[in-house]
This record gives structure tokens, C-alpha cells and sequence, in this order.
């Protein structure tokens, strides 16, 4: 009973996996939506000037941040579904995760 038990409650990291993969999806979302609102206010109001230009790079930089996060939430919810939930997960050669090291190194 114990045993049945036990090997059933993996599934509670369901939640955790859910919730890294919403959030994963959350950050992409939201940065794509700045980005096309960041781009519309470019062409919206014009200002040709080194300041701006700057600043329209560090925007642009703090995005690609955003996105990079995501992608780690998402190859977190991955790892721990594969090593948790199912391991025949179809994921490329350089995702498979064996062990919590390799979910660390990934």
C-alpha cells in the first residue's frame, strides 16, 4: 500500500510542471506583446538620436532577457515531467534529462 502510495504521489509535481510551463508561457507572451508594442511606438513617434537609440537597445536587450527566462522555465517544466512523470517524453537528443545534475547543467 505504501508502495503504491509512493509511487503515485509523483504526480503531485504535476503542479510544479504546470506551473513552470504557464509561466514559461506567461513570459513569451508578454514579451512578444512588448515587442510588437515597442516596435508600433518606433515607427509611431521617430526620434533619430543617440539617447534613444540607447535606450531603444537596452528595451530591446531587457526582452531578450525575458524571453532567455522563459526558456529556462520551460526546459524546467520539461525535466521535471520527464523525470517525474513519463520519461518517453519525445524531446531532442541534447534535452533528454537522466538525473537532477543533468536538469541543473541544462
Amino acid at each position: 500500500m505504501i508502495s503504491r502510495f509512493l509511487s503515485s504521489s509523483r504526480f503531485l509535481l504535476l503542479f510544479a510542471v504546470v506551473a513552470s510551463f504557464l509561466a514559461a508561457a506567461a513570459l513569451l507572451v508578454y514579451s512578444g506583446l512588448t515587442v510588437i508594442r515597442l516596435v508600433i511606438d518606433i515607427f509611431s513617434s521617430i526620434q533619430l538620436t543617440p539617447d534613444s537609440a540607447k535606450e531603444l537597445g537596452v528595451k530591446f536587450i531587457q526582452l531578450v532577457d525575458i524571453i532567455l527566462l522563459s526558456i529556462v522555465l520551460y526546459i524546467v517544466a520539461l525535466g521535471l515531467y520527464e523525470l517525474f512523470i513519463d520519461d518517453t517524453l519525445p524531446t531532442p537528443n541534447w534535452l533528454h534529462i537522466t538525473s537532477l545534475d543533468d536538469l541543473k547543467e541544462g
